[in-house]
């Protein structure tokens, strides 16, 4: 977003003219340290404000832009990322056999809570909460969103419903199915029956818990 001090001449924000745009982007670079992706994408979300708006803004195409952002990079230099590497199944397995814990709850809950996002290809705001925020049953899994098929003493499968994800905004949720792997100690049937049978909690609880009561963040 354009920060209060950057307005046009005549002290309007939108449309934004190409000045008052590149006097931003230099600020981001230089006082704010931003880096010059992060600088695209703030640009990219000022055009979108003028599309919604009816307006046209075409300093984002500009030469001149390009000379600045080249200039923010030789200033700063880009950060190298380090590659999040995909967890497979040999790197689930050490996590669980190296993971230490206080008590059973927290292994349990510990244990089912990564095969599942392991098995389910979950985000983390889809199995966990963020820790500023209450458990909202509308968003979150619970208790009743899980499913053991046909039964929990003797389940082939697990169907979980997804309330809320990045890919379903109008929270229409998701049924997701998981086979047993009867043996596999990454089985996360297994992981899910063994906390739903320790660890007794009302429908509309978070599925995972921390030691304390609350909702895994």
């Amino acid at each position: 977003m354009l920060y209060p001090q950057f307005r046009n001449a005549d002290s309007s924000l939108l449309p934004a003219s190409q000045a008052t745009f590149l006097e931003w982007v230099a600020v981001l670079g230089g006082a704010k340290r931003l880096q010059p992706k992060t600088i695209k994408s703030y640009g990219t979300h000022l055009w979108s404000a003028h599309v919604d708006a009816g307006l046209s803004f075409s300093a984002c195409e500009s030469p001149m832009l390009q000379n600045v952002i080249r200039g923010i990079k030789r200033y700063m230099g880009e950060r190298e990322c380090t590659p999040k590497l995909p967890i497979m199944h040999d790197g689930l397995a050490s996590i669980l056999a190296s993971a230490t814990h206080s008590n059973l709850s927290s292994r349990l809950n510990f244990e089912a809570a990564v095969t599942t996002a392991f098995s389910w290809f979950l985000r983390c705001g889809e199995f966990m909460i963020q820790a500023s925020k209450d458990f909202n049953p509308s968003m979150h899994i619970m208790r009743s969103s899980v499913q053991f098929m046909p039964s929990i003493t003797i389940p082939s499968h697990v169907i979980i419903i997804v309330p809320s994800s990045k890919t379903d905004p109008f929270r229409k949720g998701v049924a997701i199915t998981i086979a047993s792997t009867p043996g596999v100690h990454t089985c996360t049937v297994a992981a899910l029956k063994a906390l739903f049978e320790f660890m007794g909690q009302l429908p509309e609880s978070s599925l995972f818990m921390q030691d304390h009561g609350a909702s895994l963040s």
